[in-house]
């Protein structure tokens, strides 16, 4: 009775379970919790043949019928288990020492062309991977992931926008409350966070730190450099 229930449901429309951190709404309780790992990181269910992990058990089933994700290539140095030939190879690299892709910036070499990508926005200061919960942005996804693993969501009371820490949320309260405790010494102009100010500051010291990778240019806001860059994209 209680499956039918619930099956009626994806007709009627009612949607009784929602996420106290987003909102979102669903018709089965199991679907909540499986969208709550979104927002705490959580994969509970793992592959026992290669270890990947999964927030729902939905996906693992998914991951279990694909064949080409079964790990059957094995290091001979150090026994680590790839799915392909391929990415056996790559990882062959690690062992005899190949960095076949060098950064044009600073000679540094590296294993994968992904890991070259990476490195190279610490020279045009773009950081692609946002996390969702507060202004917090990373070079690598490997970072945002862990970020997210260790965060836990406030919620403002005025705006119902989630934050990742306590800090964060005090910090946007001041939007808020009209609070800005960061004060420029040269010009006496306000700001609510010290990281602005230290923007703000580039303006009087005239420092360029983030460069453009592709002609040299240098720009005092990573802000800024996105928009040039997009140029460069146009060309």
């Amino acid at each position: 009775m209680q499956s039918l229930l619930t099956h009626v449901r994806v007709h009627t429309g009612e949607r009784p379970y929602s996420c106290a951190q987003c909102g979102k709404r669903f018709t089965q309780s199991g679907h909540l919790k499986t969208h709550q790992s979104v927002h705490t990181g959580e994969r509970p269910f793992a592959c026992q043949h290669c270890g990947k992990r999964f927030a729902g058990k939905q996906n693992l089933r998914i991951h279990h019928t694909n064949p080409s994700r079964v790990k059957r290539f094995i290091c001979p140095v150090c026994s680590k288990t790839y799915a392909t030939a391929q990415n056996l190879d790559v990882h062959m690299r690690i062992h005899r020492g190949e960095k076949p892709f060098g950064c044009s910036q600073c000679s540094k070499k590296f294993t994968q062309s992904a890991h070259l990508k990476a490195h190279l926005s610490i020279h045009s200061g773009e950081r692609p991977h946002a996390c969702r919960l507060c202004p917090r942005s990373f070079i690598a996804r490997y970072s945002l992931k862990l970020h997210m693993k260790n965060s836990r969501s406030f919620v403002c009371s005025c705006c119902g926008k989630s934050l990742a820490c306590l800090k964060n949320l005090k910090t946007h309260m001041r939007v808020h409350t009209g609070e800005k405790p960061y004060v420029c010494a040269l010009c006496g102009k306000r700001f609510s966070d010290s990281s602005n100010l230290k923007r703000h500051q580039s303006v009087h010291t005239g420092e360029k730190r983030y460069s453009c990778a592709h002609c040299g240019k240098r720009f005092a806001q990573s802000g800024s450099l996105k928009v040039h860059m997009s140029h460069h994209v146009l060309c």
